[in-house]
C-alpha cells in the first residue's frame, strides 16, 4: 500500500490492511478458491461438462470465502492482539479501543467487496446462460451474501475473545447451516410444485420490511463490535454502558413499528428483541472485563451507576428489567400465549426464564475465573446437568411436594406446565384423587430463588 495514499485511511485499517497482505497463506487461499470458481463455470459451459452439475459448489465458495476465511483472519487478528494485552501499534498511537475494532473490521468489509467484485464477474458470467428471473434471483442472493458476509466479520471480532478452537467450531456450524438451509429450498423446490422458495425469501427485502431488516443488521453489528472493544479496552474503559444501552433500543422500537407499520413486522421484531436483548446481556455478564471502583466516576447523571458499570452482578441485575420489558411486549403485542393458561403461569414463565438463566451463570461463575475465554463455553455445558438434576429431582419428590420443589429448579417449566394439565385433568375425572395446585405459590417460590440467585451474583460481583 502507497504509504503516502494511506496517511489519509484510519490507521487501524492500514495496519490491518498490510498484515493480510503480507500472509501468504491467506492471499493464496482466496487464489484457489478464485480459480476453482473459475474452472466451475466454465466447465458448466461445455457441452459435456467434466464434473457435471456446478450448482452446489459455486455456491458453497462464496459462502466460504465471504462468511469464513475473510472474517476468520479478522478475528484471529484481533486474537492475537488480545492475547498480548495489545500490540506496540496500538500503545504507540491515541486510537480508541472502538477505532481500532472499527478500523479492523472496515477492512475486512473492504476486502470482501474486493473478492465479490471479481466474483461479481463469475456471477455475470453464470447469470448469461439463465433465464431472466432466475438471473435476477441469483444476482439478488449473491447481494445478499456479500451482505452477511458483513455482519459475518462482525461475529468474527466479536468471537475473537474465545479460544481459537471454539471460533473455528461455531464458524463452521454457521456455514453448515447456512449451506443446509439452501439444499433443503432447493430440493423441496424440485419435489413441491409451484413451490418457488426466491420469491419467499426475496419477499422479506421489499418494502417496509427491507428498511427494518437493515436497521437491526445495523444494530446487530454495532453490538457485536461494542463486544469486540473488550481486547482493546484499557482497565478504566466501561464497555457495558453502550452495550446496556443496545439491548433497550430494540425493545423500545417494537411499540413504533406495531402502531406505525404492519402487526406482522411489529411481531417479527419483538421476536428479534427478544433474542438480540437477551443475547446482549448475557455477553455482558459472560464476557472478560474488568470491573472497578472508578468506573463509578464516569457513570451518567440520574440513572444509578450499579446499572451502568461493569461486572457480572451488575450485568444480572440489568437482565431483569429487560426480560420485564420483553414480558409487557409480549403480553400487550401478541397473542403468542396459551390463553387457556391462567394468567399467572404467563408470569411464571418469565420468573423461570430469569431464575434459569441467572442461576446458570452463578455455576459459570463458580468454574470460571472472571477473566477465562471459556466462560461462554462452561455456561453453556452447564445447562446439561442442571437441567438432568431437575428432571430427576422432580421425579423423585413425593407428588403432593413436587409442583413446589419443581420451582426451585431451573429448566422446571415444562415440567410445572405438565403437571398443571394433569391436575385438569383429574378435576374432570369423577372418583379421582385431587391434585391441587396452587400456582401463585409456584410464582413466589421461583421469584424467591431468583433473588437469592440475583444476590448471591451480586456478592461475587463485588468490587474491593
Amino acid at each position: 500500500m502507497n504509504k503516502y495514499f494511506s496517511d489519509y485511511l484510519p490507521p487501524a485499517l492500514v495496519r490491518d490492511l498490510r498484515s493480510s497482505l503480507r500472509t501468504r497463506g491467506y492471499l493464496a487461499m482466496l487464489t484457489v478458491f478464485l480459480l476453482v470458481a473459475v474452472w466451475l463455470q466454465y466447465d458448466s459451459t461445455l457441452a459435456w461438462p467434466v464434473l457435471g452439475e456446478h450448482v452446489y459448489p459455486l455456491s458453497l465458495i462464496p459462502l466460504l470465502v465471504l462468511w469464513f476465511i475473510i472474517p476468520s483472519r479478522a478475528g484471529n487478528s484481533v486474537s492475537e492482539d488480545a492475547k498480548a494485552k495489545g500490540s506496540n501499534f496500538m500503545m504507540l498511537t491515541p486510537l480508541t479501543s472502538r477505532e481500532i475494532v472499527w478500523g479492523t473490521w472496515v477492512s475486512a468489509v473492504f476486502q470482501q467487496l474486493v473478492v465479490a467484485g471479481v466474483g461479481a464477474l463469475i456471477v455475470w458470467w453464470r447469470a448469461g446462460t439463465l433465464p431472466e428471473p432466475f438471473a435476477h434471483h441469483l444476482w439478488v442472493c449473491y447481494g445478499v451474501l456479500v451482505g452477511g458476509g458483513a455482519v459475518m466479520s462482525a461475529v468474527f471480532l466479536f468471537m475473537s475473545q474465545l479460544s481459537r478452537f471454539m471460533r473455528m467450531l461455531l464458524g463452521v456450524s454457521v456455514v453448515l447451516v447456512s449451506w443446509q438451509v439452501v439444499l433443503s429450498l432447493v430440493e423441496m423446490a424440485m419435489v413441491v410444485r409451484d413451490f418457488d422458495p426466491m420469491a419467499n425469501f426475496l419477499s422479506l427485502f421489499e418494502g417496509e420490511s427491507l428498511y427494518v431488516i437493515l436497521a437491526d443488521t445495523v444494530l446487530v453489528i454495532v453490538l457485536l463490535l461494542e463486544f469486540a472493544r473488550r481486547s482493546y479496552a484499557a482497565p478504566a474503559e466501561n464497555c457495558s454502558r453502550s452495550v446496556r444501552v443496545l439491548a433497550l433500543l430494540v425493545p423500545a422500537s417494537v411499540p413504533l413499528l406495531y402502531s406505525y407499520l404492519s402487526e406482522s413486522v411489529g411481531e417479527g421484531q419483538l421476536w428479534f428483541a427478544a433474542c438480540y436483548s437477551i443475547m446482549a446481556c448475557m455477553s455482558d455478564a459472560l464476557l472478560p472485563t474488568y470491573s472497578l471502583v472508578a468506573h463509578d466516576k464516569r457513570a451518567w447523571p440520574l440513572v444509578p451507576a450499579y446499572l451502568q458499570v461493569p461486572g457480572v452482578g451488575q450485568a444480572a441485575l440489568f437482565l431483569l428489567p429487560v426480560l420485564g420489558l420483553l414480558a409487557w411486549l409480549f403480553c400487550r403485542y401478541t397473542s403468542v400465549a396459551d390463553k387457556s393458561l391462567p394468567d399467572v403461569y404467563q408470569v411464571l414463565l418469565w420468573v423461570q426464564m430469569a431464575y434459569t438463566l441467572l442461576i446458570t451463570l452463578l455455576v459459570t461463575d463458580l468454574l470460571c475465573k472472571r477473566d477465562s475465554v471459556n466462560r461462554p463455553v462452561v455456561y453453556a455445558l452447564s445447562a446439561a446437568p442442571l437441567s438432568l438434576l431437575s428432571v430427576t429431582v422432580h421425579f423423585m419428590v413425593p407428588a403432593s411436594l413436587r409442583m413446589y420443589v419443581s420451582a426451585a429448579l431451573p429448566f422446571s417449566y415444562p415440567m410445572l406446565l405438565e403437571d398443571y394439565a394433569l391436575s385438569q385433568y383429574t378435576r374432570s375425572v369423577p372418583n379421582s384423587e385431587m391434585f391441587e395446585v396452587e400456582p401463585i405459590w409456584q410464582v413466589v417460590i421461583s421469584a424467591v430463588a431468583l433473588v437469592l440467585t440475583l444476590l448471591l451474583l451480586m456478592w461475587r460481583g463485588r468490587r474491593g
